[in-house]
């Protein structure tokens, strides 16, 4: 038999009402609370996430067509001429 599972029903033996299974009750309500918390945290955030990447590409686009001046930031880039001569 293994030992782990020898223990575990030893220590949570239905009937006895001793303090490691109030431990026991205790750690098992932390994990599914603390599961519950993680899952909502992943939720909001992936959810913000869709928020502002929506807000940024109605504001800029999702392609922009500029210079490729290597020296310039995307800040103060300016966009390329119709005008050009090829």
């Amino acid at each position: 038999m293994r030992y782990e599972l020898f223990i575990a029903r030893r220590v949570a033996a239905k009937g006895e009402q001793s303090f490691a299974r109030l431990i026991l009750r205790i750690a098992t309500i932390a994990v599914a609370m603390s599961m519950a918390v993680m899952i909502c945290t992943t939720a909001l955030v992936s959810g913000f996430q869709k928020e502002i990447s929506s807000k940024i590409f109605g504001f800029w686009g999702h392609i922009h067509i500029t210079d490729a001046n290597i020296f310039q930031s995307l800040v103060e880039a300016s966009p390329i001429s119709k005008n050009q001569d090829f």
